[in-house]
């Protein structure tokens, strides 16, 4: 009886598509992670050169962050303005069609601001500031993840370079990739 045997390809496609089972499964934590490491990169040469202040990277990193929450939260406060002028949108809409509609009516085409508003739902603009505002407290919790990693990577980033540069004195190949030697050896 002869046992089957796989070939390495299909050993291959197995792990291909368990790999992208878990990249699917994770992508909403990877999403928030990807945030993170953007605004931690982003971030970094502001805190760098805050550094040179002589104040703790650990309180400038705080400090930068606290500024970015306040801003988070300056945005959000301002959310009800906004719902406020949606329930204007309407006769703000009237108006600025009746004027655009001006040059119409020279060229000989007729359209009232009713049948043109007509064709535009004030309702589903509504219905799309509802959705977002159900997926405040699901942002709230994601906003936080991020700002907590993001302040993770900034305190940690200088103390990860340190690192792989002592543990690359036993590991030649690591400090050939940090050297930018593309993996020869120093």
């Amino acid at each position: 009886m002869k046992t089957p045997v796989f070939s390495d390809d299909m050993l291959l496609l197995a792990a291909l598509a368990i790999v992208m089972m878990g990249i699917h499964l994770a992508a909403s934590i990877l999403s928030i992670i990807l945030l993170s490491l953007f605004l931690a990169i982003v971030l970094d040469p502001v805190v760098a050169l805050l550094c040179r202040t002589r104040l703790p990277r650990s309180l400038i990193v705080v400090l930068l962050d606290g500024v970015l929450l306040m801003l988070l939260v300056y945005v959000l406060l301002r959310m009800p303005e906004l719902n406020q002028m949606s329930l204007q949108m309407r006769s703000l809409l009237t108006r600025q069609l009746t004027v655009g509609m001006a040059p119409l009516q020279e060229l000989g085409l007729t359209l009232s601001p009713e049948a043109a508003m007509s064709l535009i739902d004030p309702g589903q603009f509504l219905g799309l500031i509802t959705r977002m505002l159900s997926h405040v407290s699901s942002f709230f919790s994601s906003a936080l993840v991020v700002f907590l990693t993001v302040i993770f990577m900034l305190i940690m980033g200088c103390a990860l370079h340190w690192c792989l540069r002592s543990f690359s004195v036993t590991h030649p190949i690591i400090l050939a990739v940090m050297a930018g030697n593309s993996g020869r050896m120093v």
